[in-house]
């Protein structure tokens, strides 16, 4: 079995001394030391069999509210829930993990860092967005590109006497652009050469294509990265990790 999952980048960069190395963190977590102002969070399904890195699930407790009508009218309630998030943090500072919409992003770093969220937020970094020319360059490398979306078209300076000029104009009119071959699996957008002028003068906001073992991955302007790994196999969990994300994360930190 295998679970989608969406993956951001970070990297820890605290003001008053550097990252943690990942025997550091593995020390802590072992003694139990980690008591921070985030409550009831706790790593779990830990791996230390890196070299280089250190894997955890990392747990956390989230209060919502929700209103219920009693005898006495409208009633205040709250609930605590538990979830959690995949974590690969490595001795250089940088981090992958899971992006839940059930779990503030800040909390993670907060907790590899050992401090609440508001004293942690001047010590870490979150990247926000994969640079056009990386997100260009894994369309490239793509063997097969499955659906695309582009945002503003014909940004980069070009001829108006040729096609380039016609993607210019109609980004004067259309907001976005999405592209996709639909159910049909032999179709492959990359064959379009249409496609790949659209490509090298348009931001592109989304993409979804296959590699070269035909796995396929999306990434996101917007600095996310989603795919398949195994379930209930930490080790294949971290080594797909490896694999797939850190790449990105190499790339990230490199421009950093």
């Amino acid at each position: 079995m295998a679970e989608e999952v969406r993956l951001r980048f970070g990297v820890l960069d605290p003001q008053d001394d550097g990252p943690p190395t990942t025997n550091d963190l593995e020390s802590r977590l072992v003694k139990q030391q980690t008591q921070l102002s985030t409550p009831n969070s706790r790593p779990e399904r830990v791996f230390t069999d890196l070299t280089d890195g250190y894997f955890l699930e990392f747990s956390t407790e989230v209060e919502s509210e929700y209103q219920t009508l009693g005898d006495n009218g409208i009633e205040d309630h709250t609930h605590e829930e538990a979830y959690s998030a995949r974590v690969l943090y490595f001795d250089d500072g940088g981090f992958i993990f899971e992006s839940r919409e059930d779990i503030p992003d800040e909390r993670i770093p907060a907790f590899l860092l050992s401090k609440s969220p508001e004293d942690a937020e001047d010590d870490y970094h979150i990247f926000q967005d994969f640079q056009q020319e990386h997100i260009r360059q894994e369309y490239r490398n793509a063997n097969e590109v499955s659906r695309i979306k582009f945002g503003q078209l014909g940004n980069i300076s070009a001829d108006d006497h040729d096609l380039s000029g016609l993607i210019s104009e109609l980004g004067d009119e259309v907001g976005y652009l999405q592209l996709s071959r639909g159910y049909t699996q032999s179709r492959n957008l990359k064959r379009s050469d249409l496609v790949d002028r659209f490509v090298e003068l348009s931001t592109i906001r989304q993409l979804t294509y296959y590699n070269s073992d035909d796995e396929r991955l999306g990434i996101t302007d917007s600095g996310r990265l989603v795919f398949q790994i195994p379930e209930n196999n930490v080790e294949a969990e971290v080594s797909e990790l490896r694999e797939k994300a850190e790449p990105f994360l190499r790339k990230l930190l490199a421009d950093y």
